[in-house]
């Protein structure tokens, strides 16, 4: 017998008999005959091998084809990219095969080295293959990674366009929505609010350091903003910013 590879049912027993009277033939399960000696395409398991001849005298024996061992990814380690960045790392570990294992993903030619660098967001087809050919695939996705909220903590609203509002920013293609920005004084009241609105936005939605229709005496003020992030996350940011003139 030989071992049916990669589970792909080609494992093959071929008998050798000799004796008997008159032609022999060959079954598998006792009920089937055939005059062929050679079973092909046989997956592993237990064959209850007859050999008849024609008075229909038996042979029997029990022949066992085997299995190559099944390669399996059974770890992916994502180190996610910073971001906006292509530096994310991907490190691979399998098990069973035969042999040794190579690599590839999204059809990249096969590799010895489980490690892949230098990857993007996205998603992702890992092949891996082992010395008799065997593969197996597996999908994986690399998220978008959090990228940072800067949160200035003085505004100096003086019309000089640094620092004339507070804003918050972050990388110019990352879309963040600001779902609560609120400002209140030292005593804690709410001094100006905003919601619903594009970190990128540019208009006149930041506060100025104004207060009921004037400007806000100077002195520390209390923030507190929420944000969502691409991939849903929420996050929210609590500090102190600080009113000049």
């Amino acid at each position: 017998s030989n071992p049916d590879e990669c589970e792909r049912i080609n494992g093959t027993i071929e008998v050798n008999a000799s004796g008997g009277t008159g032609s022999l033939e060959y079954s598998l399960d006792n009920l089937t005959y055939s005059p062929t000696s050679y079973f092909g395409n046989l997956p592993a398991g237990s064959y209850d091998l007859t050999v008849r001849d024609e008075i229909g005298c038996l042979a029997t024996a029990v022949i066992i084809v085997e299995s190559t061992p099944v390669i399996e990814v059974d770890m992916v380690d994502i180190t996610p990219p910073d971001c906006f960045m292509t530096n994310g790392v991907v490190t691979v570990g399998t098990a069973g095969g035969t042999g040794d294992i190579a690599y590839s993903l999204n059809g990249s030619p096969y590799q010895t080295e489980a490690t892949f660098e230098n990857l993007a967001p996205g998603e992702y087809v890992l092949l891996v293959q082992d010395n008799l050919a065997c593969e197996h695939s597996y999908n994986f996705v690399i998220d978008i990674p959090l990228c940072p909220i800067y949160i200035p903590n003085v505004i100096i609203p003086n019309n000089d366009i640094n620092n004339d509002v507070f804003k918050i920013g972050t990388h110019p293609e990352y879309l963040v929505g600001v779902l609560k920005y609120y400002i209140y004084d030292r005593w804690g009241e709410l001094v100006y609010i905003a919601e619903n609105f594009s970190i990128h936005d540019y208009g006149g939605i930041w506060w100025d350091g104004s207060f009921n229709d004037g400007m806000a005496e100077i002195g520390v003020y209390t923030y507190l903003i929420e944000v969502e992030h691409p991939n849903g996350t929420i996050e929210i940011y609590a500090g102190d910013v600080t009113l000049l003139r």
